[in-house]
């Protein structure tokens, strides 16, 4: 810097300077011109890109590959920091903390026994949101807490939470009473649920995810052999068995996953393909060497599985049609198999559409050419329709069709009494309405008439037309169709106005501010009145008047708006509610009423159980009977409103209907129409429903085999006479106040007797005093006029 003649000489503090800054790469304030000065320059330069680079990338990679200091997971470390201690109130604390092993004990007595018993425990949202802060290691189930933690700590927190086990996972059992009889059947059970998923299931739906730890970098260092050879293994791999998987890469390229397996006898064939959301295309090549004792076995078991169905799409590559047929078990076909065989004629493949409606009801397999596959022309398709429009024509064969119906008369036929509209009585609705559905059914696929749940798992039946209520139980023995019928059941009863007392009643018309502004502007007002009665000289009643008619006025009309207005008090739609009232209850025998009470619903088990305690022969009633019972007060009767609803318009006057309230036993939901189990007819059958949904004739038909609520005219007020409940209220508080002011009245009497007593008293005191210094002045003159004389008399005398 000395040698280039830049003018002044440079220090070496402006070299050092320099230095550094082309070091830090943050610019230099010198550019040298000569050439050793640039050759210096350059090599610095140099060396501050190769140390800046590497030196900064070792930085950031340890510092983002730098694992969090966490805690180890054992409570006497835990026991030894200096965190806060807490804990949520559960039942099973006391038993970890005094008989697990010796670190919950030496936990215990360090840490808490020494703390205070009201800061033991905290409520889990207050001891998470302190867990936030870094401040407290609070104790809980991490399912509880999950929620919490998911909700309340950001990306970070939720990567610095550190879990320290006081009792370490395990499985918990469940119990039974010791030699108890059932303990074989509840194990069974149990396995059961074990093998098929539905404990696994249950543990996901009722346990909390831990929440993600998302990264925002991930670590970066050196990739080592070690970690690069699988891949490089599998690519040699692939090189040498890349011709063997050239439909995989077909496959893979269009997006199709592909799994591939050689077909021996030993292979799952329920594990390989089971599918329960996805269509699985199945490709079985018979061309193959494969024995025919296999090929058997494989369409015997995909047909136990019920693994020609809409989810499953088979392709089956053969030589010759007759030898697959013998092998090819169409049990399990219907309109909906998805079946194609492709034969093959030199380089060409010929394909068929291979289906049976139904084999058990003695359907055919019927065998249809569905196109060709060329090398020169490629896939060509014939049969362009749709599947099921050329599949319609089941060749009369005959299903079976259930229902139920309670109410039919003997002498009428089952057909007539399903298609008979009552105007007065609604009966075996569900059934008439199902029925109807059906016949659409019917007409669309040329359903004809032949001579329900146990017929569906006996395979009595095929489809049914008694829209069933849908339960856990019932889906192993039948299948649903469709939900085509809405429903709900209610306890009816009448609302009649209050015979409780209400004391509130009085104060009802203001807010409590209103009521105590109105005292102290009574204080005040008669505070006034006082003031201007003192300084009134003529006494007037004139004032008192007008005051006495504007208080008339001010309470007129006030009882008359308050009962027009006041709403009826309806019950809360809630059982609780319901048997809370202390009412009578009883219910149409339906068939699916018991049904109703096996529901898991916490508020009908709670039912349940009151509804148990009513004496069998008070349960139920006819409809007539039990609307006539709901006349009287305090009764309330359990039915389809749908059956009840005409009866009611004809028996019920408009008030009636008005206080009319429906407590759900059955919360409004939909029945569904059902079939045998895997039917073959089920798939024709749901097509059916959708269109006659989408059509509109579902929804007449609801609107044909249902009946209205009876219309309550809110508009109109009935005016109800005021009852002695109602008055209660009014009348203790007037004769209160004639109470009071009988007292108040005694009161002033006694003082007033009190007061005029003393008076007199006093007034005879006086009167008496007055006498005495009457005589004593008389006296005192006498004694006088006597002094006198004797003075004289003495003074004479002297004389």
């Amino acid at each position: 810097m000395n040698r280039e003649n830049v003018g002044k000489r440079k220090k070496y503090s402006d070299a050092i300077i320099l230095s550094v800054g082309i070091l830090s790469q943050q610019g230099a304030n010198f550019l040298p011109k000569r050439l050793p000065s640039r050759i210096a320059l350059f090599q610095i330069t140099i060396h501050s890109w190769i140390m800046y680079n590497y030196y900064s990338a070792s930085i950031v990679s340890a510092r983002l590959s730098e694992p969090l200091d966490m805690m180890e997971d054992s409570v006497t470390v835990l026991a030894d920091s200096n965190l806060k201690i807490a804990a949520e109130a559960v039942p099973y604390l006391n038993y970890f903390l005094y008989n697990l092993n010796w670190e919950s004990d030496y936990f215990r007595k360090k840490r808490w026994d020494p703390l205070p018993e009201s800061k033991r425990y905290l409520p889990i949202e207050e001891g998470i949101k302190q867990v936030g802060q870094g401040i407290l290691a609070y104790h809980t189930d991490p399912n509880t807490a999950y929620p919490y933690v998911e909700r309340m700590f950001d990306s970070n927190k939720i990567c610095e939470l550190t879990e320290i086990h006081l009792f370490k996972q395990s499985v918990m059992g469940m119990y039974a009473s010791h030699n108890g009889q059932f303990i074989e059947i509840a194990k069974i059970g149990l396995t059961k649920m074990f093998n098929t998923g539905l404990r696994n299931r249950q543990i996901k739906y009722w346990s909390s995810r831990k929440p993600e730890c998302q990264l925002d970098t991930l670590s970066t260092r050196s990739i080592t052999i070690y970690e690069i050879a699988p891949a490089l293994i599998l690519l040699a791999f692939g090189i040498i068995v890349a011709n063997d998987y050239q439909i995989l890469k077909l496959l893979n390229e269009v997006g199709i996953g592909v799994s591939i397996t050689q077909f021996t006898s030993i292979i799952n064939i329920p594990q390989f393909l089971h599918t329960t959301y996805w269509n699985l295309g199945i490709f079985v090549d018979l061309e193959c060497l494969v024995s025919d004792e296999d090929i058997v076995k494989l369409f015997y078991e995909t047909s136990a599985y019920y693994m020609f169905d809409h989810l499953h799409q088979w392709l089956i590559l053969e030589k010759n049609m007759n030898h697959i047929l013998q092998l090819l078990n169409d049990n399990m076909f219907s309109i909906i198999t998805d079946v194609t065989i492709a034969i093959s004629k030199d380089d060409d493949y010929i394909l068929y559409d291979v289906y049976n409606h139904c084999k058990n009801y003695g359907g055919l397999l019927n065998i249809t050419k569905l196109g060709t596959w060329t090398k020169n022309d490629g896939l060509q398709i014939i049969l362009q329709t749709n599947k099921f429009s050329r599949r319609w024509n089941y060749h009369r064969m005959k299903i079976k069709v259930a229902g139920v119906v309670v109410n039919r008369p003997k002498n009428q036929s089952l057909i007539d009494y399903l298609q008979e509209e009552n105007l007065y009585e609604h009966t075996d609705n569900w059934s008439k309405f199902g029925y109807a559905i059906m016949e659409h059914v019917k007409q669309l696929f040329n359903f004809t008439n032949g001579p329900l749940i146990a017929g569906f798992k006996n395979g009595i039946y095929d489809l049914g037309y008694f829209p069933s209520i849908l339960t856990k139980e019932r889906f192993n023995y039948a299948d649903v169709i469709m939900q085509v019928w809405p429903i709900r059941t209610c306890f009816m009863f009448l609302t009649v106005p209050s015979l409780k007392v209400d004391m509130n009643i009085i104060f009802r018309p203001f807010a409590r501010n209103v009521w105590y502004m109105i005292l102290i502007l009574t204080v005040i007002i008669i505070f006034g009145l006082w003031i201007i009665l003192k300084l009134e000289k003529n006494d007037s009643a004139y004032g008192s008047t007008i005051l006495i008619i504007i208080a008339a006025l001010c309470q007129q009309a006030a009882i008359v708006s308050s009962r027009l207005n006041a709403p009826l008090d309806k019950m809360n739609d809630s059982l609780y509610s319901l048997i809370n009232s202390r009412m009578k209850l009883a219910a149409y025998k339906d068939i699916y009423f018991n049904i109703l009470l096996h529901s898991s619903v916490e508020e009908i088990q709670y039912f349940k159980k009151y509804w148990e305690k009513i004496p069998e022969e008070k349960k139920f009633f006819s409809i007539q009977d039990g609307l006539k019972k709901m006349t009287t007060a305090k009764f309330a009767y359990h039915t389809d409103p749908i059956n009840v609803y005409p009866f009611i318009e004809r028996v019920f006057d408009k008030q009636m209907i008005c206080q009319l309230t429906e407590v759900h036993l059955l919360r409004p939901s939909s029945l569904g129409l059902w079939s045998m189990r895997h039917s073959q007819f089920q798939e024709i059958t749901k097509i059916g429903l959708i269109r006659i949904s989408t059509s509109g004739i579902r929804k007449r038909e609801v609107i044909r085999w249902t009946y209205r609520k009876p219309y309550c005219d809110k508009d109109k007020h009935y005016v109800s006479s005021v009852t002695i409940h109602e008055t209660i209220p009014i009348l203790l508080v007037l004769c209160f106040g004639i109470i009071l002011s009988i007292v108040i009245c005694f009161i002033e009497n006694i003082i007033f007797h009190t007061i005029r007593k003393k008076q007199r008293q006093i007034k005879e005191s006086e009167h008496q005093l007055k006498k005495n210094n009457q005589k004593n002045v008389a006296k005192n003159k006498t004694m006088i006029k006597i002094k006198k004389l004797m003075y004289k008399k003495t003074h004479n005398k002297k004389n």
